[in-house]
């Protein structure tokens, strides 16, 4: 690790919201999301509500990692399957369905042919 740029645990009681703003900016012409989402604009409404989702789940499995100042993050789950019982996956999933509306059956299947190419979890 470079000392100019320290990577941190970002802990349990900080707000997500900058995080959100990082990862929306760094997949905002991902291809795979372009795929889902072709309006640019749209995808700039909807990203910051995913990556809070997806932020939250690493939270409950695994870690945030990210510069002091936010600009750099990433999500880390640890090995294995996670186990979330019934209310935490249904809240998200509710989530995620309003945050993608119509174009979530394409993301559903741009996300199952991305899972078919990736080890197991």
């Amino acid at each position: 690790m470079r000392q100019d740029r320290p990577i941190e645990i970002v802990p349990e009681n900080v707000a997500l919201v900058p995080f959100t703003g990082t990862f929306a900016a760094a997949f905002q012409d991902d291809p795979a999301l372009r795929c889902i989402e072709p309006d640019a604009a749209k995808r700039r409404t909807m990203l910051p509500g995913f990556f809070k989702v997806m932020a939250e789940q690493a939270r409950r499995h695994g870690e945030i990692l990210a510069s002091p100042d936010g600009g750099a993050a990433s999500l880390w789950h640890a090995p294995g399957k996670a186990r979330d019982g019934f209310f935490a996956p249904a809240y998200d999933n509710l989530r995620m369905l309003a945050g993608f509306r119509l174009v979530l059956p394409r993301g559903l299947t741009v996300a199952e042919e991305m899972y078919k190419r990736h080890p197991s979890p």
